[in-house]
C-alpha cells in the first residue's frame, strides 16, 4: 500500500513538473528501455535506476526534477522520515542528485580529477568564477585560469564585481580565502597552441611545467585549474580542436608532478556532445 502511494505521488509530480504528454513518454522509456518499474519504486536498486535515468534522459533538468519528487513525498508523507522505507528511497534520491549536481564540484574535487561543468546563465559563469577562487584558496592551490587572451577582461570583471559585492558586507572567512585567492591567480592564454591532440597536449605540457615550478615557488600544494578554451573552440564550431584538446587535458591531468584538478566550463546547448565529454572527463559531466 505504502509503495503505491509513493509511486502515485511521484507520478502526479512528474505529471505536474512536465505535463502529461512528455511524462507518458518518459514513463514509457523508464519501463522499456531502463527497465524502471514505479510499482518497486521504494526498493534501492530501482530507486538507484530512477533517479539516473532520469539523469540521462534529462541532464540539465534531472536535479531539479528529482527535487520536485522529493519535494511532493515530503509533503505528502509528512513523517516520511519515520518511515523506513520511503526515507531510503529519499536518501538514494538525494544521493544520486548531489552526485550529478555541479553546484558543488568546484570545492569537492580530488586530486587528478577532471570535470565538465554546464552551465545555464552569465551569472552562472560568475558564480563558477568566484567559487574557482575559493576553491583554490581553501586546498592552497594556484588558480590557473587557462582561456583566449579575449575572454581574460572579461574574467576579471567578473570576478572584480564579486569582490565589490561580498565587501558591502564583513567578510568570512571563505570570502577572504576568494580575495585572498584571486591575488594569486595566473591566467595563460591558449590561442597559440598547436592543432591536433599531440600538439596540444605537448604545448600544455611545457605551459603547466612552468606553472608548477611558480606554484612551488609560492609554496601551493596544487594547481586549481579553469579551462575555457575547449568551450571557445566549441562556440566557434571547432569541434575537432576542441575535443583534441580535451584529450589532451584528460591525459595531463594524472601526470603533471603537483596535485593538479581542472574544470571546463560549458554554456547549455543543445549540441554538447555530452557522451564524448563523458569520455574524456575522468569526473564526467555536471550541471549547474
Amino acid at each position: 500500500m505504502l509503495t503505491r502511494k509513493a509511486a502515485d505521488a511521484i507520478e502526479d509530480s512528474l505529471t505536474d513538473f512536465l505535463g502529461a504528454e512528455v511524462w507518458r513518454v518518459l514513463r514509457n522509456k523508464l519501463d522499456c528501455s531502463c527497465g524502471v518499474r514505479l510499482d518497486n519504486i521504494l526498493e534501492r536498486s530501482t530507486a538507484v535506476k530512477f533517479a539516473q535515468a532520469l539523469n540521462e534522459m534529462l541532464p540539465p533538468a534531472a536535479p531539479f526534477i528529482l527535487d520536485k519528487v522529493s519535494a511532493r513525498l515530503m509533503h505528502d508523507f509528512p513523517r516520511i522520515r519515520d518511515a523506513d522505507q520511503l526515507s531510503n528511497f529519499l536518501h538514494v534520491v538525494n544521493e544520486v542528485r548531489r552526485r550529478y549536481d555541479g553546484a558543488n564540484v568546484l570545492s569537492g574535487l580530488e586530486n587528478h580529477q577532471h570535470v565538465a561543468l554546464v552551465y545555464r546563465s552569465e551569472n552562472d559563469f560568475s558564480k563558477i568564477l568566484s567559487s574557482f577562487c575559493a576553491a583554490g584558496a581553501k586546498k592552497n592551490r594556484l588558480n590557473v585560469l587557462v582561456c583566449p587572451e579575449e575572454l581574460q577582461e572579461h574574467a576579471k570583471a567578473l570576478m572584480a564585481n564579486a569582490s565589490l559585492a561580498e565587501a558591502s558586507s564583513s567578510l568570512s572567512q571563505q570570502q577572504q580565502q576568494q580575495q585572498q585567492s584571486q591575488q594569486n591567480l595566473v591566467m595563460l592564454d591558449c590561442t597559440k597552441l598547436d592543432v591536433g591532440k599531440t600538439q596540444m597536449r605537448t604545448s600544455m605540457e611545457s605551459t603547466l611545467r612552468s606553472v608548477c615550478k611558480a606554484a612551488a615557488r609560492e609554496k601551493k600544494s596544487g594547481l586549481n585549474v579553469l579551462g575555457l578554451c575547449p568551450s571557445h573552440l566549441l562556440a566557434h564550431e571547432n569541434y575537432l580542436n576542441c575535443m583534441a584538446l580535451e584529450d589532451a587535458w584528460e591525459d595531463l591531468v594524472s601526470t603533471v608532478g603537483l596535485p593538479v584538478s581542472l574544470v571546463c566550463p560549458y554554456m547549455w546547448d543543445p549540441c554538447i556532445p555530452e557522451s564524448r565529454l563523458e569520455q574524456n572527463h575522468n569526473h564526467g559531466v555536471r550541471y549547474l
